[in-house]
């Protein structure tokens, strides 16, 4: 009777270690005995091409996979609790300023403000929408597009999206601020507060928002930013692209003898 092998013993497989070469094929096995049984064998034959082949498709898998969309910040409740001033130089000028940052890295689709009208006379509920960088606890300067001549709705006020035609990149953990200036010099809109999450503001008199900003402390202006977030690199990939390198080193350092 032949002697059983050895639990988790590799076959005797061209090459030895059970990494081996059969014509244009490699090979790697494994038998696993106990008391002269097969408990299990697995054996597996990669056409070297194929390795190459399954690894291109993993590549394009990964490229095809779609963008999740995503709620990068919110803290929208609904019209509440009255809201910031934002005048243009018909009254006295204001523009304001709430600070995020977005856990991962996002490319940017849209931003939703709740906001309302004021509906003084001689005003118009127009106003703008623009993400600014940070410039060491205030707005800096506008990243991507500004969305223009947004309407706030009368009288109780709603949520106003800006959809940006240009996607911006926002990366993981820098700070960014939402900013609402006025449309023109008529604009009279109320920025909502009573937001669900707190977050630091900023004011300034100028009606572009280029400059002259005051940092506040936290705030809870209603907003939201949307975008879709950028997926990390696959570790899959990673991993075959390893195992590819180790199957050949392993075959050119025990090539096939004649």
């Amino acid at each position: 009777m032949p002697r059983p092998r050895e639990k988790n013993a590799m076959p005797n497989i061209p090459g030895s270690n059970g990494f081996g070469r059969c014509g244009n094929f490699i090979i790697l096995g494994e038998q696993l005995y106990k008391g002269g049984s097969v408990l299990r064998v697995r054996m597996q034959w990669f056409f070297p091409g194929t390795l190459f082949g399954f690894l291109i498709i993993v590549g394009l898998a990964d490229l095809s996979i779609p963008l999740r969309a995503s709620v990068i910040f919110s803290n929208i409740i609904g019209p509440c609790c009255g809201g910031q001033a934002i005048d243009g130089s018909n009254f006295p000028p204001n523009s304001a300023a709430e600070q995020f940052t977005p856990v991962a890295t996002y490319l940017v689709t849209d931003a939703r403000a709740v906001v309302l009208a004021v509906q003084n006379v001689g005003a118009d509920p127009f106003f703008n929408i623009a993400i600014f960088s940070d410039a060491s606890g205030i707005p800096g300067l506008p990243i991507g597009q500004t969305v223009a001549n947004l309407t706030a709705p009368p009288p109780l006020g709603g949520t106003v999206t800006a959809s940006f035609s240009q996607t911006f990149l926002l990366q993981a953990g820098n700070p960014f601020w939402l900013v609402l200036t006025p449309a023109d010099n008529s604009t009279e809109v109320g920025w909502e507060t009573g937001g669900s999450l707190s977050a630091p503001a900023a004011f300034t008199d100028s009606t572009t928002g280029l400059g002259g900003w005051i940092a506040t402390g936290p705030n809870h202006f209603q907003f939201a930013i949307d975008g879709t977030e950028v997926p990390e690199p696959n570790t899959l990939l990673l991993a075959i692209s390893v195992l590819l390198v180790l199957v050949f080193g392993r075959v050119r350092r025990h090539p096939r003898s004649n």
